[in-house]
């Protein structure tokens, strides 16, 4: 039996202690420009225990984020580590997957600029809405007109 010490990761969202601890923990986040948006505690919940599970070696895990990049989509290995007292080693990891942003979030140009886009006609529309009032126009002075003589 191996006296190693294990290792649970958990995404945050899930409340089941239980984990396969063969199977990697994959979590996806949106890109950002920001420098810290997420917290590795926000994303996953971590603990280690010795062989026996007994030992709680949770402050002892080293949690590697330094090729981690949120205004960089891709996919991150994060390995973590921990060594119990007899120097016994456990490794793990999980993946941060950083997607585009969803396609509801309005644009960070737009964000910046603060404008409002007024392009919702197209040439042809803009057309006949010209010739729309154009119309209308000259309906209202035939009318002036036309009262003035009746």
């Amino acid at each position: 039996m191996s006296k190693d010490p294990l290792i649970y990761i958990r995404p945050v969202d899930v409340e089941d202690n239980s984990t396969d601890l063969d199977e990697p923990i994959e979590i996806y986040c949106e890109q950002t420009d920001l420098d810290q948006p997420y917290r590795i505690d926000d994303l996953v919940h971590i603990n280690a225990t010795d062989y026996t599970g007994l030992h709680n070696l949770s402050q002892r895990l080293k949690i590697k984020t330094n090729r981690l990049n949120f205004k960089k989509i891709g996919d991150y290995t994060i390995p973590v580590s921990v060594i119990d007292e007899a120097g016994n080693l456990a490794i793990s990891y999980f993946v941060i997957h950083v997607v585009p942003a969803t396609v509801s979030e309005v644009s960070r140009e737009t964000r910046q600029k603060k404008k409002i886009n007024l392009n919702f006609f197209d040439k042809d529309d803009m057309r006949l809405l010209s010739w729309g009032i154009c119309a209308l126009f000259v309906a209202c002075l035939i009318y002036y007109f036309a009262e003035m003589f009746i």
